[in-house]
């Protein structure tokens, strides 16, 4: 993993930002943001699962014909071009634990992006108004983006 030294410089997006940064024309606000992050040098990180949660996205994407098949593989093709550190380090399962008991009853999928986030000392960014909504009064480092 890139160890860069300044917070500011690198960042944790979750699935559902990624889903959108693909999904969407590159002018929307997903689109801008990563501009911005190429153009300054930030480094984006995410668990190594969001890769499995964008191709099930797609994948339900195609099987609902919300997406033709190309459009998908593109899609995936895309993602895997995408300037991202995929992690997976034993600290970030046992602090995924950690935010999953304080902020959920079930499921540990979501607390993995929190935790590396924190493990970074960055901000975590979503379009997961879930997500934000059971945490960002307690986590001023999760970022909403909405449009």
């Amino acid at each position: 993993m890139r160890a860069e030294s300044d917070p500011s410089q690198r960042v944790v997006v979750d699935s559902s930002f990624v889903i959108r940064v693909l999904n969407r024309r590159p002018e929307s606000r997903y689109g801008s943001l990563w501009r911005e992050w190429e153009a300054n040098g930030t480094a984006v990180y995410a668990p190594a699962l969001l890769a499995y949660e964008v191709t099930n996205a797609f994948w339900r994407y195609e099987n609902t014909r919300e997406l033709s098949p190309d459009a998908v593989m593109d899609s995936i093709d895309r993602m895997n071009s995408l300037q991202m550190e995929l992690v997976s380090m034993g600290d970030m399962h046992r602090q995924a634990i950690v935010f999953v008991r304080r902020f959920w009853a079930s499921k540990a999928y979501d607390s993995h992006f929190l935790a590396l986030a924190g493990l970074l000392e960055c901000d975590l960014w979503t379009s997961d108004k879930k997500l934000y909504n059971r945490v960002g009064r307690d986590l001023f480092w999760v970022r909403l983006v909405d449009e």
